[in-house]
């Protein structure tokens, strides 16, 4: 809440006013996202599998995921806060959580999908991987927020957890 002490304002009613409007926002990005990435999620599964320059197989979902990440914290980055900051970050990690439910859901379900297909989604957690320190470590730099508030709001072992998982279901 150190944004409004900058300009004085100490009353609790502001702040809680102030919550009020961050959740609002965190509600609002929610619901413009999840349709996007879950139009990500419809064309993974048509996707075309390519090979990189070194070989591995891959799908363009990261890019286009974190594409759509990184659109929402360059509105945020202009004027940030940190209540907001890390409001979004929550809202990122759980909208990330339900792409990767729902993609552990379709390898349940789908069993036409190529081995090809299925080394390419192994590979793109390493491009996920490769994405979200991009997308958290520089505002690890920022003075006003720590790497302990940033793992609270973007908790990596989760989606670990959920990339495991899949893993596993594919093996």
């Amino acid at each position: 809440m150190t944004t409004l002490k900058k300009f004085g304002i100490k009353d609790e009613s502001l702040r809680n006013g102030y919550l009020t409007l961050v959740n609002a926002y965190k509600r609002k990005i929610h619901m413009q996202i999840y349709p996007m990435i879950t139009n990500v999620l419809i064309r993974e599964r048509d996707s075309q599998v390519e090979t990189s320059s070194k070989g591995e197989l891959y799908t363009h979902s990261p890019g286009d995921i974190f594409k759509i990440f990184l659109e929402v914290f360059e509105v945020i980055l202009k004027q940030p806060m940190k209540e907001v900051i890390l409001g979004v970050l929550e809202v990122i990690h759980e909208v990330f959580s339900q792409y990767l439910r729902a993609l552990y859901q379709m390898i349940t379900m789908d069993r036409t999908l190529t081995f090809d297909y299925l080394v390419a989604l192994c590979n793109n957690f390493g491009k996920f991987s490769d994405q979200i320190e991009l997308l958290v470590e520089p505002l690890s730099q920022k003075k006003d927020l720590s790497r302990e508030e940033l793992e609270a709001a973007f908790d990596q072992r989760v989606i670990q957890k959920h990339f495991g998982k899949i893993i596993s279901k594919i093996i």
